[in-house]
């Protein structure tokens, strides 16, 4: 008896929020209200990482685009981060293919800063080794990372602000 009426409350929930009709509101930077009613599923997409083959996650978004398909929610890591975090802010799948047509990746993830920004006696101290090893105290230091990222932070904050 005791479950029976755990089930009709069950039920009847589930009726009075099937029925309800509910409305979203989004409010832009402009400080517009958006309305959007709840029609059909709402579609969420995960983006994978992988170094350059994640850039064909935008070739994946213009086919979903050019199908119709609306993307509710993004999520990525890695490239797939990057890619869907453009996605997000407004960039279509064209102009993110676009983007990364005009991107030299040598340059985006080199650690070193162009060399109009140095002084002159940087430039040559740049150019007199063919290699070098940092040390902390008598222990060769290894970086975490091959590169800080510096460039790929700035070229995000471009294209986002």
């Amino acid at each position: 008896m005791k479950s029976l009426k755990y089930i009709l409350l069950f039920l009847f929930l589930a009726g009075c929020s099937a029925a309800a009709d509910t409305t979203r509101v989004f409010i832009g930077w402009d400080g517009t209200a958006y309305h959007e009613a709840d029609q059909g599923p709402r579609i969420g997409l995960a983006l994978s990482g992988g170094g350059a083959r994640g850039i064909a996650h935008a070739g994946v978004l213009q086919a979903l685009e050019e199908s119709g398909i609306k993307i509710s929610a993004i999520a990525g890591t890695s490239i797939g981060g990057i890619v869907g975090g453009l996605y997000a802010s407004g960039y279509s799948a064209i102009e993110l293919k676009k983007i990364v047509k005009e991107i030299d990746f040598s340059e985006l993830f080199s650690n070193r800063p162009s060399r109009t920004t140095l002084l002159l006696t940087q430039r040559e101290e740049m150019e007199r080794y063919l290699l070098s090893i940092r040390f902390d105290g008598y222990k060769p230091f290894i970086p975490q990372a091959l590169t800080s990222g510096q460039n790929l932070s700035a070229l995000l904050t471009r294209l986002t602000l």
